[in-house]
Order: C-alpha cells, then structure tokens, then sequence
C-alpha cells in the first residue's frame, strides 16, 4: 500500500493511479496502518492537489500529456486519468466540471480503436455505457489467446457480475 500511495515518476498514469487509494481512504484506512493514521483533512488535500496536477497537464484539445511538461496529449493516459477522476467526482470530491469535461470531450471523439482492454473499459465507463462496458469484459474473457491470468480473469467476472445485477 505504501508504494501505491507515492509512486515514483510522476507520469499521469502513476499519478493517476496514485489518487485510487486516497480516493478510498475510508473503506481502505481500516486495512493499512499508514492509511489508517491519515487524517480525512489530509485526504482532501492530497486529492485536491493531485487533481490539479493532472489538470495542468491538459493540452488545447482537452487531453492530459504524459508528463507535466508534454506538449500533445496521450490518448492512453488520458483515458486512464479520466476513469479515475470520474470516480472522484462520484465518490465526492470536487473534480473542475469544465476541465474533465474537455477532457471527456476529448476522449469520445478520438479514435480509440487501438486501446488495450483495460483502456476502453475506462472509456466506456466515462461515457456511462455500462453495455459497452459488459461488451470489453465479454470480449476480453472469451479471447482464447489472451494472456489474463486466474486473478486478472476473476476481477473481470466479477466487474461484469456487477454491471449485469440489477
């Protein structure tokens, strides 16, 4: 947990990545004696710093650049940024409404065809398309030459059992 909680290089997919735990401090803290000395004052200010971090990264066309000195977008990144902003917002904090829906705005009008699994399971998710959702887990799970592992399979069985619950 405490690798998770400072990633090393600052990129936006780490950064990104970064935010999840302190996203979900209150159901993760009883789990992590670090997590669990953080203050929710603390929590706030983590998520909001990083939030703006990941935001000075946004380019003309509403992207996220990979590194804070990029100069063009990162369509990959961008997509994973924005799965975990989204899940911010919905968790209750403040996420900037215009700057994640450029950045959204961005997203849906690339050309996504060549983004991995997990990519557009995350672009599904932003656009509220729980059936394109179910459609990237369906077909992830059933390519036979797929290199899923017991784990990796599981969890994604497990995301389409909760999109397909009513």
């Amino acid at each position: 947990m405490d690798f998770v909680l400072s990633y090393p290089y600052g990129c936006t997919e780490q950064t990104s990545s970064g935010l999840l735990p302190w996203i979900f401090h209150s159901r993760l803290a009883p789990f992590s004696p670090t997590m669990r000395n953080i203050s929710p004052q603390e929590v706030n200010k983590v998520i909001t710093d990083t939030v703006e971090k990941l935001f000075r990264r946004q380019q003309e066309d509403g992207g996220l650049g990979y590194w804070s000195d990029s100069r063009e977008s990162c369509l990959w990144a961008s997509t994973h940024a924005a799965c975990v902003l989204k899940l911010a917002q919905e968790q209750g904090y403040e996420v900037p409404v215009e700057k994640l829906e450029n950045l959204l705005q961005y997203l849906w009008k690339a050309d996504t065809s060549e983004l991995s699994a997990m990519a557009q399971f995350c672009l599904a998710r932003t656009r509220g398309e729980s059936e394109g959702m179910k459609s990237v887990l369906r077909k992830s799970l059933e390519k036979k030459d797929a290199c899923l592992d017991r784990e990796s399979r599981a969890g994604m069985q497990f995301i389409l059992s909760l999109l397909t619950t009513p």
